[in-house]
């Protein structure tokens, strides 16, 4: 159980474990263990099987592991039926062209569509006396499970309190994947504009562009030294906030100069998967006030949080112009399309953000991080 388990235990605390392990047994012994807990794993579905009054009497063996003689035969003896491979290497995909085939009126069942597509390789049948040893070790096997569930989900828990967040500095070399600190600018300017400006006491506000912010002299050193050249504005998020909520990206650097300590919650656009995220990924770093702190353009990340409980926070924004406005009319043409929130913007939402109340692509999988016990 290297990733929990599903059928016939619902628990995704269950892990792998090596039973009766002494120095007699080899790198070898190790791997044909790991081969037959697969294997028994598989005997522990077809037992729900049985219970349900349905008997096979051959099996299919398809995918990588299928491809292996020996664990054919492992599946025989323990399943205690012959064991054959799909002529076809493509079994999952041969299923849904079958499932196709039914669609379009190709075939006018399954039954039909797996007749006339599936062959089947020479089964391997069990080994009678192979059988009668796995079934002494299945029944130790099936008894592991019940025995061992208690120090599992004891284990998750200490799992849990060795993952807790901490936050730690953007001077970190931690941060290095996630972004930068520029040196080199006088951000006091900026930032005596940016105190003059509106900061809710219980909520978030965020303006692209503000004119107060960008008549300052540090405008056009960031527009033409940090940022080549490139038009950018300056605006603000201001408020108070100690949850991730959602993770959004830009197609370029964002620079983020804070009037008062403050915490970014990120994480790496590598770690999406269709689209989704596992906000255990998500670390916390604190940014000191006047520091310019650029996150790249691969790095997730959303509002500000509080570094002090209950202080708010005010940070002047620079992204290139027109960043975060009006989402432009488009049709979708790739998976991506559906994450584009607004102009240069794409997000992704937690399930229990207004967010996603109101429309935004949901793909934070776990619990809203919240960084409010640790600040």
């Amino acid at each position: 159980y290297l990733m929990g388990e599903r059928t016939p235990h619902l628990d995704p605390n269950c892990r792998g474990a090596f039973i009766g392990l002494s120095a007699i047994h080899t790198r070898q012994d190790l791997l044909r263990a790991v081969m037959e807990g697969v294997t028994f794993s598989l005997r522990d579905c077809a037992e729900v099987l049985s219970e349900m009054g349905v008997h096979p009497n051959r099996m299919l063996a398809c995918g990588g592991g299928g491809t292996s003689k020996l664990w054919r035969q492992m599946l025989a003896d323990v399943l205690g039926c012959p064991v054959s491979t799909c002529a076809s290497k493509e079994g999952p995909a041969l299923g849904v062209a079958i499932l196709a085939g039914v669609g379009c009126g190709a075939y006018s069942s399954v039954e039909q569509g797996c007749e006339a597509v599936i062959r089947v390789n020479d089964p391997q049948p069990p080994i009678a006396q192979n059988q009668a040893e796995y079934a002494r070790v299945y029944d130790i096997y099936r008894a592991l499970y019940p025995s061992l569930k208690a120090q599992y989900a004891a284990l998750a828990e200490l799992s849990k309190e060795e993952s807790t967040m901490k936050i730690q500095s953007v001077f970190d070399p931690a941060f290095a994947r996630y972004g930068k600190v520029i040196t080199g600018l006088d951000t006091d300017a900026l930032i005596a504009a940016l105190e003059k400006t509106e900061k809710p006491a219980d909520a978030v506000i965020y303006l692209p562009s503000v004119a107060s912010l960008e008549e300052t002299d540090l405008y056009p050193i960031l527009r033409d030294n940090v940022y080549g050249g490139m038009p950018i504005q300056i605006g603000f998020c201001n408020g108070t906030n100690t949850k991730l909520n959602c993770v959004e990206y830009h197609r370029d650097s964002e620079i983020n100069i804070p009037a008062q300590d403050m915490v970014f919650l990120v994480a790496c656009e590598s770690d999406l998967v269709d689209g989704h995220l596992d906000t255990a990924k998500v670390e916390a770093f604190r940014a000191p006030a006047g520091a310019a702190v650029e996150l790249y353009a691969t790095t997730l990340h959303y509002a500000p949080c509080d570094a002090v409980s209950g202080a708010g926070f005010r940070v002047a924004v620079v992204l290139p112009k027109d960043t975060n406005t009006d989402k432009p009319e488009i049709q979708n043409r790739t998976p991506e399309d559906a994450l584009l929130w607004a102009r240069n913007k794409w997000l992704i939402a937690h399930p229990d953000s207004t967010e996603a109340a109101a429309g935004a692509f949901v793909g934070l999988d776990g619990e809203n991080p919240d960084i409010a016990a640790l600040i």
